[in-house]
């Protein structure tokens, strides 16, 4: 899931180094704003997401997961956007690890899902 994730990534930065600035999609492209980090964190959700369909894993437990991905990295957002961060540095910072907490939560809740041996017979359960 990491490597579908990080050539999500890899896209979005090639594509996002083509913006020129004076476009009014640079905004995107600023790895400063909300924006770079929702459209970089959609990025790397879609690919996984793709990846889970063809591993097996059905589109309920892939859309859990890209929930899992996106939820905390959603409220770091928000929060970072109330400015929290001004009382909070560390926040700025937080919503990669907080993206591979909120999969590992996942894992962890559907842990029969996930340890299951090939074939995935553990989906019906």
């Amino acid at each position: 899931m990491v490597l579908a994730m990080s050539a999500g990534m890899s896209i979005f930065h090639l594509l996002a180094n083509q913006i020129p600035a004076t476009s009014s999609l640079a905004v995107v492209a600023d790895s400063e704003t909300v924006v770079h980090n929702v459209v970089m964190d959609i990025f790397m959700t879609v690919p996984m997401l793709a990846w889970m369909i063809l591993r097996g894993h059905g589109w309920r437990h892939s859309l859990e997961m890209g929930l899992a991905m996106l939820a905390p990295v959603a409220v770091i957002n928000l929060l970072c956007s109330l400015g929290v961060v001004e009382y909070l540095p560390w926040l700025a910072g937080a919503s990669g690890p907080a993206m591979y907490f909120g999969m590992l939560a996942a894992m962890l809740y559907r842990r029969n899902h996930y340890t299951v041996k090939a074939g995935h017979s553990g989906h019906a359960a």
